[in-house]
């Protein structure tokens, strides 16, 4: 598999969060343009052949792919209709996404809800770790191990703190991602 990585340098910050950020941004103007105007703002936002490079991807993604899955993901739920997400949700995804999907750990699988607003669950082998946004900002994280026994299941507000659970999040999607056997494909 191939993929376009922009070469241009960002100025400040870290740029792996300035791209995701840049994603989230294309998705909450999709959400204000309306879904006559999704192509174009798509088009406006692509890399274009001048400022990319053509570089070899591993079988293991990148934490800038998995990311960028995880928006394009959301992105195409929000174009057919299926998730309408608050901004509140919105910004909660966002911030969950740069917390706990890091390289080598499994393929965030988004999905909507009935509620109209999404999840995001990593699955290898019976382990599940999930995280559901509510309408309001508020975010559930569960997790349960292979055997089905729950290990997980804490409500956030809408501004809490994740930081703190972050880290054994991470430790627990790692150790997923190395017993992973087979992943999924990416959202081109």
């Amino acid at each position: 598999m191939t993929t376009l990585v922009e070469t241009r340098p960002f100025m400040k910050g870290d740029w792996l969060t300035q791209i995701s950020s840049s994603l989230t941004a294309s998705v909450r103007a999709a959400i204000e343009l309306g879904a006559g105007e999704v192509a174009r703002a798509q088009a406006v936002r692509r890399v274009s052949p001048a400022t990319a490079t053509i570089v070899d991807s591993s079988p293991v993604p990148t934490e800038f792919e998995l990311r960028v899955h995880a928006v394009r993901t959301l992105f195409a739920l929000m174009s057919s209709g299926r998730a309408d997400p608050s901004s509140a949700a919105l910004d909660t995804f966002q911030r969950t996404v740069d917390l706990l999907v890091r390289e080598g750990g499994p393929t965030p699988q988004v999905g909507d809800t009935a509620t109209g607003s999404v999840e995001i669950q990593w699955l290898v082998k019976g382990e599940l770790v999930s995280a559901l946004f509510a309408p309001s900002g508020e975010l559930n994280i569960y997790a349960e191990d292979a055997s089905g026994d729950v290990l997980l299941d804490i409500d956030f507000a809408q501004d809490a703190d994740l930081e703190p659970m972050a880290d054994s999040l991470r430790s627990r999607l790692a150790a997923m991602g190395s017993r992973a056997s087979a992943r999924l494909a990416l959202t081109s």
